[in-house]
């Protein structure tokens, strides 16, 4: 579990007084990214890419080093696939993920890179296609 996600459980768990404690906004909006969907191309809907997403089916959701699943998996693909990582599509986030996602968000000029995963990174970095391309998440219908 990232740590967003414990956030977000501990915050909402907490009672003062039997006076639940609400989360703040931002915190209670974030999700870990534990799967991924299939979103087409707009330039042809038979070609695709596997973006990570939560369980609830959004895909403004948020990895960092610690999370693990096919979430993560996904992401390391691409960044092989887009930006040549040489990574291990193992699933985990550790340090080599969290050092590629780090140069690809410097390749697209990402104010902050920071090395962790969420809308503006998934917005900014290329998404590896059934068609053998790399394109922006905007190329792809519903984003």
């Amino acid at each position: 579990m990232g740590a967003r996600a414990i956030t977000v459980a501990v915050a909402t768990a907490l009672t003062v007084g039997g006076i639940a404690v609400a989360a703040p906004a931002s915190a209670a909006t974030a999700s870990t990214c534990t799967t991924y969907g299939t979103v087409a191309l707009k330039s042809d809907p038979s070609e695709f890419a596997q973006i990570p997403r939560d369980s609830n089916g959004s895909y403004a959701c948020y990895l960092s080093e610690g999370d693990t699943g096919p979430g993560v998996a996904k992401l390391q693909n691409h960044l092989n696939r887009c930006y040549n990582a040489g990574l291990t599509v193992d699933g985990d986030f550790g340090y080599y993920t969290y050092a590629a996602l780090f140069a690809a968000q410097r390749h697209f000029d990402e104010p902050g890179a920071d090395g962790e995963y969420g809308p503006r990174t998934r917005d900014g970095i290329n998404w590896f296609a059934s068609n053998l391309t790399c394109n922006q998440i905007s190329s792809y219908v519903g984003f």
